[in-house]
């Protein structure tokens, strides 16, 4: 089996704009569109009339039910798609959790096991599954087919999301290996890796030869499985995704100490008060109640401060960028 490419800084850097780019999307972009995402929000907007390779042209968006989104598109032009590679690249990026979305938070919690097609003894998450569903119920397949056969022959197929749109990616990327003849690359940022059964991940790996996952050190949602007991992870019968590589962005936390808090046991800081109370002098049951009421307190306060900074870097996988929509040419 062939080895898959290695990282293209260049193709990462699009990847995750295109993937956040979507929040920004709605069914009511006209067909034909081009998705302009070169320009940063501290440079002058007029950078963003200016072509850019990783521009999307003939963008089609695509809306189905459960809140779910997609935008399928072809890149300007040629992209380093890893390897000192270029090629023009096919896109289908996947929206991930909108925040006021019920819909997108029931179906992260559908964590049970589900075959990915009848009779098949591969299993995926229920929710990432009928998320993709719903999508391929609204055309999403044949406009991602669509585009790759009207594409350049010596293109490729990237596909790429973020949080709950990186899960379902890995999950449309198996299937559209099977439907389209063109190598198939994933880019997932900050995705969960509770996806899926080791049957589904041995297929996935077998297929899709060039798969990043793409995560920071302190982002909570790749690691959500680390936290939930193994009886139910064993009970859902998924496996953290081993296939893709892993690749770690460092420093997403600014605040050290606050990260070392959230990944350690805090029961032996409650007992050292932050350290301001030595444990082999004063121990923790000994102390004034008030004191004790303080210390945890601080603890807890300090602890909740650290989550959100750790959740904070979910949303940190592109630099800021100005996304603008420049509607198809009106036909004469």
């Amino acid at each position: 089996m062939a080895a898959g490419r290695a990282l293209s800084d260049e193709l990462a850097d699009a990847a995750a704009r295109w993937a956040f780019a979507t929040y920004s999307l709605d069914k009511a972009v006209p067909a034909g569109s081009t998705l302009r995402i070169g320009g940063n929000r501290e440079e002058n907007p007029a950078v963003l009339l200016e072509d850019h390779p990783c521009d999307l042209t003939e963008i089609q968006v695509v809306e189905g039910s459960g809140a779910s989104l997609a935008v399928v598109g072809v890149s300007r032009g040629a992209i380093d798609i890893g390897d000192n590679v270029c090629r023009r690249v096919v896109v289908v990026g996947f929206r991930g959790t909108v925040v006021n979305s019920s819909s997108n938070w029931a179906t992260n919690l559908m964590a049970m096991k589900r075959p990915h097609c009848p009779g098949s003894t591969a299993h995926v998450h229920a929710g990432y599954l009928r998320h993709w569903r719903h999508l391929q119920a609204a055309g999403l397949t044949r406009a991602v087919v669509d585009k790759a056969f009207a594409a350049d022959r010596d293109s490729v197929l990237v596909v790429t999301g973020h949080s709950l749109g990186g899960a379902v990616a890995q999950i449309a990327a198996l299937e559209l290996t099977e439907l389209i003849d063109r190598e198939v690359i994933v880019y997932a940022y900050g995705a969960p890796r509770f996806v899926c059964d080791a049957t589904f991940d041995e297929a996935y790996k077998f297929s899709v030869r060039t798969s990043h996952r793409i995560e920071h050190l302190s982002d909570p949602i790749p690691r959500f499985h680390e936290y939930v007991p193994q009886q139910l992870l064993k009970l859902a019968a998924c496996v953290p995704v081993q296939s893709a590589v892993r690749l770690f962005i460092n420093g997403a936390s600014q605040v050290p100490f606050l990260t070392a808090v959230c990944q350690r046991n805090l029961a032996p800081l409650a007992d050292r008060v932050l350290g301001l109370i030595p444990a082999s002098v004063v121990p923790m049951s000994s102390v004034h109640p008030s004191i004790r009421v303080f210390a945890v307190g601080v603890l807890v306060g300090i602890t909740a401060h650290s989550i959100w900074v750790d959740f904070k870097s979910h949303g940190s996988y592109a630099d800021k960028f100005l996304v603008f929509v420049e509607p198809p040419e009106p036909i004469i």
